[in-house]
């Protein structure tokens, strides 16, 4: 991951997560001296893989989905405050063969866009998650079917939220989030893009293009993709293709 930082304040938090489930806590301010050869951030069993960070507080709630389509949200004062070398805590008690896709905050958006592996996807607002403990299974979130395939990816967004979708083959598209219909935690969604046989999505992003406010720059997101004019060009190109 990158992670944009401008201080190294008391009181802010490198979150982590695995895909088997576990989650980690690290005070920023331990990572403001960096040696050239990098320091520890977390410790991995050797079957595990980070897949997201986030920089937090301790006001944040955790959404953590799984490709087999459940989720639970949790308070991030469930997850206590480790050292670098440690491996974390139990973030969610994975069913066999599943792991966890995505990690996303309440603060980032009203509704969880989920999308699948065949192009199809649906919006639900955060207020149908209700809070758990740290360590549970979590509720339904995604209609898995043959038609839909597994969970790829998820990011909290609202109606001026923009994302791009990229295939396997190396096709992208942007969509807007306003056009994307919201549905209850147990539905399957609408299709979002059309794909050629045993072509997949592999990732999805939220994109807004760099724009600046009195001469100044806004930083982006750790989450966001910045586009050039060009790129937006070809996007658009491939759209009407």
């Amino acid at each position: 991951a990158v992670i944009p930082i401008n201080n190294f304040a008391e009181g802010k938090y490198l979150l982590m997560a695995t895909k088997n489930g576990l989650v980690k806590k690290v005070s920023l301010n331990e990572f403001s001296s960096v040696r050239k050869a990098g320091l520890i951030a977390i410790n991995l069993r050797e079957d595990d893989e980070l897949i997201e960070v986030k920089t937090t507080d301790k006001d944040t709630e955790i959404f953590l989905v799984t490709k087999q389509g459940m989720c639970i949200r949790f308070k991030e004062t469930d997850v206590r405050k480790t050292g670098r070398s440690s491996i974390g805590v139990i973030g969610m008690n994975l069913n066999p063969d599943d792991e966890i896709v995505g990690m996303q905050l309440d603060h980032q958006g009203d509704s969880l866009l989920i999308v699948s592996e065949n192009g199809m996807g649906k919006r639900t607002y955060l207020e149908e998650f209700h809070v758990q403990n740290r360590g549970g299974k979590g509720v339904k979130c995604y209609k898995i079917t043959e038609k839909t395939g597994e969970v790829i990816g998820v990011k909290a967004v609202t109606d001026e939220h923009e994302i791009m979708m990229i295939t396997d083959a190396g096709i992208i598209i942007q969509l807007r989030m306003e056009d994307i219909p919201t549905h209850g935690r147990i539905t399957s969604g609408v299709k979002m893009i059309n794909l050629d046989e045993e072509v997949k999505v592999a990732k999805i992003a939220k994109v807004r293009e760099k724009v600046t406010e009195d001469g100044q720059e806004i930083d982006l997101s750790d989450e966001d993709v910045e586009v050039s004019e060009e790129a937006m060009e070809e996007v658009t190109e491939t759209e009407a293709e």
